[in-house]
């Protein structure tokens, strides 16, 4: 076992502490930099896929705006996936919202106005946004709420409204892989090449997925390679996608399914196998941008059709028909 080992997660022990801190998104930064500097801070709100640094920069805000100590007493977070009633918008947060702080902190701005911070936004219940509304026009002189999501759609318009709204993007790969080097030097780790870059690869622009991979594979692994890497995500070796593809393509369904069977006797998820189908897809340079669309289109039914409960192995057996179909059609054409 490595000594890759730390009684603090890493996506913890490196959060950006304050503004400056936050990497790959200027837009935001600057904007809030700004606010701090004028002291006209809007409500907000974050909206994005996961892991791409939400939460992390309303926290550093607001370690700039009060400091650590008192961050308690001005700052309410609050995780909307398990507090997401109506009961909750008018007990905790009216009752926090009510409060007058007024304690300075040397070195801090330390405005008057306090922050509610609500996560995953996305699962407050309809009646509970439009209490959180109300809450937010009546209490506007003393708090601010920042509101963090992965599905801005699912926010109902007045609240969107009343925000100021920022979408984080997917991190960069770059970038992810700058912040891996700088954590592997800090943490004094041997790394072997194309290690930390198939952590990036497999971390879909999810940074805080990343740093978690990375830290998981340098405790398993005294000096993990990219294969380690694959069995700890759950990533196919690419020789058998490409060996399902290369079959169903031929038009020889029954031996494709036999290989994807295989594939998830070994406890490989159909998803996975989806994902890196597309990968294979989006690299066939004999397959026109027609059927790519198409069988990427089919991909999204059967995902979606997976999430609804359908039956996996029917769901997979459907997509590799229309994968072979719509190959053969393809090439049927030129």
């Amino acid at each position: 076992m490595s000594s890759a080992k730390t009684e603090v997660p890493w996506t913890e022990k490196y959060r950006p502490k304050d503004i400056e801190s936050v990497a790959h998104h200027e837009a935001v930064t600057k904007m809030l930099r700004n606010a701090i500097e004028t002291g006209d801070m809007p409500h907000l709100l974050f909206h994005g896929t996961p892991g791409t640094g939400k939460t992390s920069t309303i926290l550093a805000l607001c370690r700039d705006l009060y400091g650590p100590k008192q961050m308690k007493k001005r700052v309410l977070f609050l995780n909307a996936s398990d507090d997401r009633g109506i009961d909750v918008i008018r007990t905790r947060v009216k009752e926090f919202a009510r409060i007058v702080v007024t304690t300075k902190v040397e070195g801090y701005p330390c405005p008057d106005y306090k922050f509610v911070i609500l996560d995953e936004a996305d699962n407050i219940t309809p009646d509970a946004q439009s209490a959180l509304r109300r809450t937010m026009e009546t209490c506007s002189k003393n708090t601010r709420i920042c509101l963090i999501c992965n599905y801005v759609s699912r926010i109902i318009d007045p609240i969107k409204s009343r925000c100021a709204k920022f979408r984080f993007q997917p991190i960069p790969a770059a970038a992810s892989l700058n912040t891996l080097r700088k954590i592997a030097r800090k943490e004094s780790l041997n790394t072997i090449d194309g290690t930390l870059e198939r952590i990036v690869s497999t971390s879909g622009g999810d940074l805080r997925k990343a740093i978690t991979t990375m830290q998981t594979a340098f405790t398993a692994f005294e000096m993990p390679g990219p294969a380690d890497i694959d069995t700890l995500v759950g990533r196919i070796p690419d020789e058998l996608v490409g060996q399902v593809y290369r079959t169903i393509s031929s038009g020889q369904f029954d031996a494709a399914k036999r290989q994807a069977d295989e594939l998830t006797k070994l406890a490989y998820s159909v998803k996975q196998l989806m994902l890196q189908m597309n990968e294979v897809i989006f690299d066939d340079m004999l397959l026109s941008d027609q059927a790519k669309a198409a069988i990427l289109g089919r991909m999204a039914l059967v995902d979606r059709n997976i999430q609804d409960g359908a039956l996996e192995s029917l769901q997979l057996l459907d997509l590799l028909a229309f994968i072979g179909y719509s190959v053969q059609m393809d090439r049927g054409r030129k």
